[in-house]
């Protein structure tokens, strides 16, 4: 019998590569979504427009045996819709009695940020995004009470989505078409990164072992951690590996404009967003995913290098399908 998971928020830039993960590993897949299906919905997956109403998925999946939390708000809407969806996920699972899956990530901890988050360092969020974070882990330790078992999976930045909005094509390759890159943070300190492929394949594999796990845990997954300089020659070498140049390094290397956001952080509210997660990029930082490594075991394989996570990304970006094509970044070399 095939075991079923619903993805909550299937539509968003970790849901979409949950739906291939769970597909691809044998599951029948179930994605709620607000507006029509996808174009590029994946074969075999089931897509349905309910509500966030636990009456609903109780009648439509009963055997659902594992419900993904993917609904991420944008982020000028998280103080209002965060944590309202989180306990409608929360009421789903609980009619299902089905494991709550959550993908946490490191505003838990910012600020100061911990040189090394470790799966039980002390979250001290002060910001009000790391805020809203803290209470939403919280909620899901007390549903134990309620009897909602749930694990949190925490990952760092994203890179190779296939759909925008991260730091990594919003920013780091927003101009790579014209020759530049630009890098939020100091060029020699280091970042966590995690290839959104590696992390939904994470998810099977802990959702796989649910049962083995007690009613509410936390897990760092390991990613990538690499320096500014790292990131941005990996980039350089994945757009000559492409064909997007001619030569090995001849995109220029921006700033970040942190000085312009603080400006009109008043007049543009997302900047105002942007702006509380700046310390992250100041403060070097790594996940330490050995608890599961360990919980894994063999299950968990060697991550790709960097530069094959970063060639794949900049393939998927869809700015860069002609230039695959044409040979548009050429003229930069």
């Amino acid at each position: 019998m095939h075991k079923t998971v619903l993805i909550l928020g299937a539509t968003g830039r970790l849901g979409h590569s949950l739906l291939h993960a769970f597909r691809d590993a044998g599951w029948q897949v179930v994605a709620q979504g607000r507006g029509p299906a996808p174009k590029d919905l994946p074969l075999g997956v089931d897509y349905d427009r309910g509500p966030l109403d636990p009456v609903y998925w109780s009648h439509r999946y009963p055997r659902a045996s594992v419900v993904v939390h993917a609904i991420n708000p944008q982020y000028s809407r998280w103080h209002k819709e965060a944590i309202p969806a989180l306990r409608a996920g929360i009421a789903i699972a609980r009619a299902l009695d089905a494991r709550l899956m959550f993908p946490g990530n490191v505003y838990n901890h910012a600020f100061p940020v911990p040189a090394i988050i470790g799966n039980d360092t002390q979250q001290r969020a002060t910001t009000r995004k790391g805020a809203i974070r803290v209470e939403m882990e919280r909620m899901l330790a007390a549903a134990v009470a309620d009897g909602v078992r749930s694990v949190v999976l925490r990952a760092s930045d994203f890179i190779g989505a296939e759909r925008p909005g991260t730091w990594f094509d919003l920013a780091i390759t927003r101009d790579i078409r014209s020759g530049a890159l630009c890098y939020p943070g100091p060029l020699d300190a280091i970042h966590a990164w995690q290839d959104v492929d590696t992390l939904a394949t994470r998810f099977v594999q802990v959702a796989a072992r649910e049962k083995m796990l007690p009613a509410f845990v936390r897990f760092n997954v390991e990613g990538h951690t690499a320096t500014g300089t790292e990131l941005l020659d990996a980039v350089a070498r994945s757009t000559f590996n492409l064909g997007l140049t001619t030569r090995l390094y001849p995109l220029r290397i921006k700033r970040f404009p942190w000085a312009m956001l603080i400006l009109g952080q008043w007049l543009v509210r997302d900047w105002r967003e942007l702006l509380e997660l700046r310390g992250l990029w100041q403060q070097p930082h790594v996940l330490d995913g050995s608890a599961l490594r360990e919980f894994l075991d063999d299950e968990h394989q060697d991550l790709e290098s960097l530069d094959a996570v970063v060639q794949r990304a900049l393939r998927r970006d869809p700015r860069l399908q002609s230039a695959l094509i044409d040979d548009t970044l050429h003229s930069h070399a």
